[in-house]
Parts: C-alpha cells; sequence; structure tokens
C-alpha cells in the first residue's frame, strides 16, 4: 500500500531465484527456511524507503531504499507466534539491510542493537556499537 513501494523484477541483480521466474519483466520470488522446525516464508521483492536519521551533532533524515520480502505464504513458527509484525532481514547476504545500505555508500556493513532491561532498544547501521555493548558474533555455519 506504500506510494514508494516497487515490486523487484526478475532482471534485477538483487533477485537471487532468477531461475523461478516465468519472464525478466516478472516479478522475483523468494523463499526462505528458518532453522526452526517447517518454518519458512515466501512471496516477491519489494523495494522501499527506510527513513534513517544520522547520529550526528545536527541530525539529518536519510531516505535510503532498500529491498525486503512481501510474505505471501508463511508457514511453522510464523503461524503461530513468531514475528507477528514480520522480520528485518540483517543478515550475512547481499540482500540484507546493512549490506544494502553500505553498497549505497550510506553507512559501513555493520550494524549495532542494544536493549535495555524495558526491551525497549535501538539499531544503529554502521557502526561497532558502544564499548560497553556485549557482542553476539554471526554463526556463520550454514547447518546451524
Amino acid at each position: 500500500m506504500s506510494l514508494t513501494s516497487q515490486r523487484v523484477l526478475c532482471n534485477s541483480s538483487l533477485c537471487e531465484l532468477q531461475r523461478d521466474c516465468t519472464g525478466t519483466t516478472s516479478h522475483c520470488p523468494y523463499k526462505i527456511a528458518y532453522v526452526s522446525v517447517d518454518t519458512s516464508s515466501s512471496g516477491i521483492l519489494v523495494e522501499d524507503v527506510l527513513y534513517l536519521t544520522t547520529d550526528d551533532t545536527r541530525p539529518e533524515v536519510v531516505e535510503a531504499r532498500i529491498v525486503f520480502g512481501c510474505g505471501q505464504v508463511q508457514t511453522g513458527s510464523f503461524l503461530d507466534v513468531a514475528a507477528p509484525n514480520g522480520l528485518f532481514g540483517l543478515g550475512m547476504e547481499k540482500i540484507s539491510v546493512p549490506s544494502i545500505l553500505s553498497s549505497r555508500g550510506l553507512t559501513s556493513d555493520s550494524f549495532s542493537m542494544c536493549f535495555g532491561h524495558d526491551g525497549i532498544g535501538r539499531i544503529s547501521f554502521g557502526d561497532n556499537g558502544s564499548p560497553d555493548q556485549e557482542e553476539t558474533p554471526f554463526n556463520l555455519n550454514q547447518l546451524q
């Protein structure tokens, strides 16, 4: 329903499932299987604007075009409790939000997330967090 969104076409460099396309001008599909038993999401890729604020002495609003999956079929945990409002792609792939922001010259390819005791948190793109912040590295083992 966003006025700024566009469906990603199969001829896009971000379309990893081009083999599943019916033509170069059809919409790019995605399918992701998660670790939880029989949990997956599939649909089409969409590009839209993510509004970010710089963390400077003079904050500015930055309009960043990102690509994300518009889920059409969910299975497993998504049907019960997991991610009722969707997922935010922070993985290692070139289609993740940090990777897209980096490839467009907006930030370095990193992010930090910090949550308070009340569960409220913030995410910062292009930084390594604060010195007193704990670290949780990505698990690059594809089997887990």
